[in-house]
C-alpha cells in the first residue's frame, strides 16, 4: 500500500504558490483561479542615461538568445501597446517583455523564525530588515484614482515602477526609495508623494490621482545573495526555498522542488544552494 504524504506550504508568495501548485496541480488545477492573482500583461521598459540604454540592449539581446521573448521597441511601439506613456527624452530605448506580469501576493518575513521555532541548529542568514539602513525593505505606494486612459501594463524605468492594482489604483516602486523599518512617517509620506510625481511624469491617468496607501514591505535577501534550497540540517520534514529572485525562478524552482518532495530526486542544479553550506563556513559579509 502507497504510503500517502501530507505537505503544507507556509508562505504564498510567488515561490510558495508555485511549489504548492506543482504539488497539487492534479486536484486543485481546476480551482486555482490564475486570473485572480496572476496577470499577464506584458513589461515596458525605458532606458535613458547612455549606460542604462547600453545595459537594456545588452540585456534584451542577451534574453533573446536564451529564446526569452524580449525585444527593443520604438517609442511609438511602445505607445501604442502603452497608450498611457507619456513620450520619453530623445535617444529614450524600450523594450518589450510580452511574457511577463505581476502576481498578487502578500509578503512575508518569518522565515528565520520559522525555523527557529522548530529547534534548527541551523538558522536561515538573510539581510537584516529590521536595522536602521538595512536594504531588504522596499517602499510600495497605492495611488489613485486612475482613469479609464491609465496604464494596463508594467511600466519600467530608471526612477519608477508601475503596474495596476486592484480597486482602480496603480502599485509604485521605486529602487532609490531609501527607507526602512525605522524611517519617520514625514519621510515616508515625501517619499511617496514623489513616487507619484514621478508617476505622473511617466503615465496619463493619474491627474486626479492622491496617495491612498504607502506600506514599508520586508523582501527576503540571502545574506550571501545566492538561493537557499533544501531540508534544513538537524530538522524532520522542514524544507526551505528563500531568494530573492522568486518571479524570475519560481517556475524552474518549484519543479525541482516539487520533484525532490515527492520522488525524493536530489537535483544536482540546487546542490550549491542547500542550506547546509552555512554549517561549515562563516557567513559571508553583506553585499553592498
Amino acid at each position: 500500500m502507497t504510503q500517502s504524504r501530507h505537505y503544507v506550504v507556509i508562505g504564498a508568495g510567488v515561490l510558495g504558490a508555485s511549489v504548492a501548485a506543482r504539488l497539487a496541480w492534479a486536484d486543485l488545477a481546476p480551482d486555482l483561479d490564475g486570473a485572480a492573482w496572476y496577470r499577464l500583461v506584458g513589461n515596458i521598459e525605458l532606458a535613458t542615461s547612455p549606460v542604462a540604454r547600453a545595459e537594456l540592449t545588452a540585456r534584451v539581446s542577451r534574453l533573446a538568445s536564451w529564446n526569452y521573448d524580449a525585444r527593443l521597441i520604438d517609442l511609438a511601439e511602445a505607445v501604442k501597446l502603452e497608450p498611457s506613456l507619456r513620450l520619453g527624452e530623445p535617444g529614450t530605448v524600450a523594450a518589450w517583455f510580452p511574457g511577463e506580469g505581476y502576481l498578487l501576493t502578500e509578503p512575508g518575513r518569518w522565515v528565520s523564525e520559522l525555523a527557529a521555532l522548530t529547534g534548527a541548529a541551523t538558522m536561515i542568514p538573510l539581510i537584516p530588515w529590521d536595522i536602521p539602513g538595512a536594504t531588504a525593505p522596499g517602499l510600495v505606494v497605492q495611488v489613485g484614482p486612475v482613469s479609464p486612459a491609465g496604464p494596463t501594463r508594467l511600466v519600467h524605468t530608471p526612477e519608477i515602477c508601475l503596474r495596476p492594482h486592484p480597486g482602480g489604483l496603480l502599485h509604485l516602486e521605486a529602487p532609490d526609495a531609501a527607507v526602512d523599518l525605522h524611517t519617520p512617517d514625514p519621510d515616508l509620506r515625501r517619499w511617496a508623494a514623489e513616487l507619484l510625481r514621478r508617476a505622473q511624469h511617466t503615465v496619463q491617468g493619474l491627474d486626479q490621482a492622491r496617495i491612498v496607501e504607502y506600506q514599508v514591505c520586508v523582501r527576503p535577501m540571502p545574506v550571501d545573495g545566492q538561493s537557499i534550497v533544501g531540508p534544513l540540517p538537524d530538522t524532520h520534514g522542514l524544507y526551505v526555498a528563500v531568494t530573492h529572485s522568486g518571479v524570475t525562478l519560481a517556475a524552474h524552482l518549484s519543479q525541482l522542488i516539487a520533484a525532490e518532495l515527492t520522488a525524493g530526486t536530489q537535483p544536482a542544479e540546487l546542490a550549491p544552494y542547500r542550506p547546509s553550506r552555512f554549517l561549515s563556513a562563516a557567513t559571508p559579509d553583506q553585499p553592498g
